[in-house]
């Protein structure tokens, strides 16, 4: 796996997170970020191929409950078309996509992020509870 590296300094950041839970101090900053973005007047979105966020875990971290959103599949949608449209929204100030979308992909989300001043966080985790 690789080593999970975070930039918080700007919205560029390409965060791969490989296990949410696995290093503690890989969930730690992660969901530090999270937290701080859930505190705006947007949204946090997860994909549906994301893990959905435990409520202990957002308690843990003063995450803002009502601003997390956990999407539902969509089937005639990709993960990474869903991504693109909540960013361009403007209503999201992060979006969670799971690192099923290739390198080309991430880097077009990243960008896009950037010029809406959105986050994006990618997680190797496939859809289940986070503990």
């Amino acid at each position: 796996m690789t080593p999970l590296t975070f930039n918080f300094d700007t919205f560029d950041h390409h965060a791969h997170i490989t296990s949410i839970n696995s290093v503690p101090t890989q969930a730690t900053q992660f969901w530090k970020r999270i937290s701080e973005l859930s505190h705006q007047n947007q949204w946090i979105l997860f994909t549906a191929q994301c893990p959905r966020p435990s409520m202990k875990q957002l308690t843990r971290f003063n995450t803002c409950s009502s601003k997390v959103i956990h999407m539902k599949a969509s089937s005639y949608q990709s993960e990474f078309e869903i991504a693109i449209k909540a960013i361009q929204s403007g209503n999201a100030s992060a979006v969670v996509v799971s690192s099923n979308i290739d390198e080309f992909g991430q880097r077009q989300l990243n960008i896009l992020a950037k010029k809406h001043q959105c986050e994006v966080f990618f997680t190797e985790h496939s859809s289940q509870v986070l503990h």
